[in-house]
């Protein structure tokens, strides 16, 4: 696994993707599971492999991994140039768990990345703010009942006009 070299071959391939008529993808700042619901598809190879590793775009503060956001822009960018749609996913139930230190960090990792996604100024991406969220696995924040989009100081005074188009 090389997250450069990973991105690098999506990157080169998105034209190809979108000449074939598919017009979206998902991107994730947490990963995700590759094996699905099913516990006993975690227990093998190579999917219980991805349970030690840290696939996060944020540290436990909820702060930028910047090597993560980076290539994101280059996936937006390039999905931009190419007509096609991201949906990004900035929370993963299994991954927002383990990772951030307190509902604070959530919240602050949300705002963030809000606010970049503002004054970078797409116009090509959906937000999923908690992917999955209805399971009881995830971190406490980010159940529904907790964490609402209009809870949030969204847009922020960081974003360049003060709104998201």
């Amino acid at each position: 696994w090389d997250a450069e070299r990973n991105t690098n071959e999506f990157l080169i391939q998105m034209g190809s993707y979108a000449r074939s008529g598919l017009n979206a993808v998902t991107v994730s700042l947490q990963g995700g599971s590759p094996c699905g619901n099913n516990p006993d598809d975690r227990r093998g190879n190579p999917c219980g492999l991805m349970y030690g590793r840290d696939t996060s775009a944020f540290n436990s503060d909820g702060s930028f991994r910047w090597p993560w956001f980076r290539r994101l822009k280059k996936v937006l960018d390039r999905a931009d140039e190419v007509g096609m749609v991201v949906m990004l996913q900035i929370f993963y139930p299994d991954e927002a768990m383990k990772v951030f230190e307190s509902d604070r960090a959530v919240i602050f990792a949300a705002q963030g990345t809000v606010d970049w996604l503002a004054r970078q100024r797409y116009t090509n991406v959906l937000l999923d703010v908690c992917n999955e969220c209805d399971l009881c696995r995830i971190a406490p924040i980010c159940e529904p009942r907790r964490l609402r989009l209009s809870s949030l100081n969204w847009p922020s005074p960081n974003t360049p006009d003060g709104r998201l188009d």
